[in-house]
């Protein structure tokens, strides 16, 4: 007979008398002792469960949930959790906390959620303090304080969560909660990055490209990015694709910061269809295509981005023969313009004064250019003073969208 047959032996015969932790410390030993039979670990666990043990109560729950070693179950993972939560089971309790935030076989309940979960931090179990953080962060289920999360957070990023030291990073990049300190921003960011987490790897990248609380680096900022751009964050990929483009510690290629934005774009972020449409009207990285710049402004453009707006107004004043058209480009000066844009009124100010898309008419394109200069536009002042001197000048006004 083994050593781990003789200790199995030993746990059998105790659990026979009602030994309860013999009982589960046999599933146990079922479970790591011999993976191959593990349906015998489930059996014993489930006993103990039976006789009261609240570790395997709480493992019970877990396994009927998942499906694991047996068929899934919600009904009997709830009836199990609830026992070991309500028996002290810090895990249990998160468990019962996640389903009570997710309405999972039970109605959705933020505020038993946090009960649930408080009780868990409470003796130290680490997610649930994370959660507790994010609960008085964004006031889920309980009355938002800025102060309690980043205390929550703290504790859970102490003990080495590391969602809980991005969220603690960020409350000292932001100032939000506690004293703006970018050096433990820093830290913390670093403790989670080097943990893994692609968004903590990002802001961290972040700070060294910045110089915010360490000193200025783009080779570290360029390789905190590609770690997380390698886990797929959109984020990480468009600063990528910026440092390229602008020759940030690296030398200078639109193509490939097109192929970052691109990479962004596919992973959801939106901010980089604005880069790749600008790359094709301006012929930076790829060849020229005012037909594709209008596809992609054009899509901003209706979800309401103002320099989409103007851009799309570009595209469509600027463009090759079959994609000029000033009456569509007049629409998209005029939306962006009546936002105060000061790039679109100036434009727009130019299209009444040429005519282009619209009627002729200089008192409207004094009106438009006037706007322009109140909302910053600095050097339309000179071609103000043109117009006033009457038609014969206007030829010597600027007439290019630039």
């Amino acid at each position: 007979m083994t050593r781990i047959q003789r200790k199995r032996q030993t746990l059998l015969e105790k659990a026979k008398t009602g030994d309860v932790q013999a009982q589960y410390d046999l599933a146990r030993s079922w479970y790591f002792d011999n993976p191959k039979d593990r349906k015998k670990a489930f059996q014993c666990n489930k006993k103990a469960a039976e006789m009261g043990n609240v570790d395997a109560q709480s493992q019970l729950a877990f396994d009927y949930y998942n499906g694991h070693l047996t068929r899934k179950n919600l009904g009997a993972a709830l009836k199990w959790g609830r026992l070991a939560a309500k028996a002290g089971d810090p895990d249990a309790q998160r468990f019962m906390g996640r389903r009570y935030e997710r309405g999972d076989g039970v109605g959705k309940n933020q505020r038993t959620a946090f009960q649930w979960y408080l009780r868990a931090a409470e003796q130290g179990e680490t997610i649930s303090q994370d959660f507790v953080g994010d609960a008085y962060f964004f006031g889920d289920g309980v009355k938002k304080d800025l102060k309690k999360a980043v205390y929550w957070y703290r504790k859970a990023a102490d003990n080495g969560d590391a969602d809980a030291q991005d969220s603690l990073a960020h409350c000292y990049s932001d100032g939000t909660g506690t004293r703006k300190n970018n050096q433990l921003a820093v830290k913390w960011y670093q403790k989670a990055a080097e943990q893994g987490l692609a968004s903590a790897q990002c802001s961290l990248g972040v700070h060294y490209f910045e110089g915010n609380g360490v000193r200025k680096s783009n080779a570290k900022a360029l390789h905190w990015y590609r770690k997380a751009a390698r886990q797929g964050d959109e984020h990480a990929m468009a600063n990528i694709g910026r440092m390229y483009k602008f020759g940030d510690g690296v030398i200078r290629n639109y193509a490939t910061a097109l192929t970052w934005f691109k990479k962004a774009e596919k992973a959801g972020n939106k901010g980089t269809s604005y880069l790749i449409a600008e790359a094709y009207a301006d012929g930076k990285g790829v060849k020229q295509s005012h037909r594709m710049a209008i596809k992609k402004f054009l899509i901003l453009a209706q979800e309401g981005d103002v320099d989409a707006q103007v851009n799309l107004g570009r595209a469509y004043h600027n463009g090759a023969r079959s994609n000029k058209d000033y009456v569509e480009s007049v629409k998209w000066y005029r939306k962006a313009a009546r936002k105060n844009d000061c790039d679109a009124q100036y434009y727009l100010g130019l299209c009444y004064l040429d005519g282009d898309g619209v009627s002729q008419n200089p008192q409207a394109a004094l009106r438009w250019l006037q706007k322009a200069v109140d909302n910053g536009a600095k050097s339309v002042k000179k071609e103000i003073a043109k117009i006033k001197r009457g038609p014969e000048h206007f030829d010597k006004v600027s007439r290019c969208i630039p």
